[in-house]
């Protein structure tokens, strides 16, 4: 499962959900409804894909991340209006995207360390960068996605070297015998309660209620998880 992607996709380690079958042709499909004569050098965006978090250095690694899908289920976004980001040099021209799930997965991959500035996060597909000042006239094109679904149900680790590693969602059985090393703490701060999987009194990773006094191998705090791999 390790593939190569276009190299002026991103500069650093970045997460993304790359859109497959149907709902990918038509993306490819709308990015060829504008005229070449409109495009800037970019182009049109024929990787489909939402971008999940950005700006990753280059000690952050697979297994980090995987320790974060681990959280998640597969999900579904949908996929709304066209709208446009304005650059100096070129517009971007996009279809928004909304899921609870997405925004949640955005907000832990934060507290890995990043570059990125942006402080709100904008889901959403590209579909082309065409001519600065000229987006607007693609607000109204045929949104063949509008009200549109799509199952999440892995998502793509890519290196600096832009290979792509998948992770799928959902590959963790949850439950109380699966936590590994479940056990009576021996530290006073290391426990299920401080945990960043948990949540009130139950551990989100494995789905159980967790006793206070314990904790597993599974456990991260939110200290570690900004500081890991530093």
């Amino acid at each position: 499962d390790t593939e190569y992607i276009d190299k002026n996709l991103y500069d650093s380690r970045s997460v993304q959900i790359f859109i497959e079958g149907s709902l990918r042709s038509t993306a490819i499909r709308m990015a060829e409804l504008i005229d070449t004569d409109y495009l800037s050098a970019k182009g049109r965006e024929l990787n489909p894909h939402i971008t999940v978090k950005y700006g990753f250095p280059n000690h952050i690694q697979l297994e980090d991340v995987r320790r974060i899908a681990q959280l998640f289920q597969p999900f579904k976004v949908k996929f709304g209006q066209i709208s446009l980001f304005e650059r100096d040099d070129f517009d971007v021209v996009k279809v928004e995207v909304d899921s609870q799930e997405l925004r949640r997965l955005n907000n832990l991959l934060s507290f890995l360390p990043n570059s990125d500035e942006h402080v709100e996060f904008n889901p959403h597909l590209t579909i082309a960068y065409v001519l600065s000042g000229l987006g607007w006239l693609f607000c109204n094109m045929r949104n063949e996605l509008a009200g549109m679904e799509y199952e999440v149900r892995e998502i793509v680790f890519s290196d600096e070297d832009r290979r792509l590693e998948r992770i799928g969602l959902g590959e963790v059985e949850k439950s109380r015998v699966k936590a590994p090393g479940y056990r009576l703490s021996e530290e006073v701060n290391v426990k299920c309660g401080n945990c960043l999987f948990a949540v009130k009194d139950r551990c989100e990773l494995y789905s159980f209620e967790f006793d206070k006094g314990f904790v597993c191998q599974s456990w991260i705090s939110e200290v570690e998880i900004i500081k890991i791999s530093s």
